[in-house]
């Protein structure tokens, strides 16, 4: 900001302040530089708007436009943001970002079955069909939306065989060995989730 000052001679921008009572506050500052007629700086003149009512209601819009209303729990806006950072992370890493989680559907959609109903319902509004067609649909509309963003969700679309999987499959274990809802999928069940992962299709 004074860097700015000194080169442009004003600066604008938004900053967060506090008051004689300690609430913090947002503002839109703008601070400009006065000259004598030699040009040297003898003053600063600061303009500022209380933008705290704005900035809240800019949050809540987000929030309505990330987390469904009714559960409060993230929706497809808030998902594809994060694949988003996630990808641009693994391109400065040169790394692969693989998402299995339809086929970790697929392989819960017996025992998850009333929660993957729910799922379909909620965020793609699939409502009519019986329970299989309904579930299977989701689990489609998922791996459809993942590959919207350009996120491949076979193991295959990252170059990666089937003698690969045991290496994947040892570093899961590195870390904690269980995923899921309750990190109640434990290694044999992980393997298998990894090896129907490799292409999706033969799994429908």
């Amino acid at each position: 900001m004074w860097r700015v000052l000194v080169q442009v001679g004003h600066w604008s921008g938004e900053v967060w302040n506090r008051r004689r009572d300690g609430d913090v506050y947002a503002q839109l500052l703008t601070i400009s530089a006065v000259r004598d007629v030699a040009g040297q700086v003898r003053n600063y003149v600061s303009l500022f708007t209380d933008i705290t009512q704005i900035k809240e209601q800019q949050q809540a819009l987000e929030r309505i436009a990330q987390y469904d209303r009714l559960t409060n729990l993230p929706n497809r806006g808030l998902l594809a943001d994060r694949l988003q950072q996630a990808m641009l992370q693994s391109q400065r890493r040169h790394q692969s970002l693989a998402v299995v989680f339809p086929a970790l559907l697929r392989h819960e959609r017996e025992r998850k079955a009333a929660k993957l109903l729910q799922y379909g319902e909620r965020i793609f509004g699939i409502s009519e069909g019986i329970a299989a067609q309904r579930i299977e649909q989701a689990i489609d509309r998922t791996e459809r939306f993942f590959r919207s963003l350009g996120v491949g969700t076979r193991l295959s679309d990252y170059g990666i065989q089937a003698q690969g999987l045991e290496r994947i499959g040892r570093r899961i274990s590195e870390r904690d060995g269980k995923i899921g809802e309750h990190q109640a999928i434990g290694q044999k069940e992980i393997d298998e989730i990894l090896f129907s992962a490799l292409n999706q299709d033969d799994q429908k």
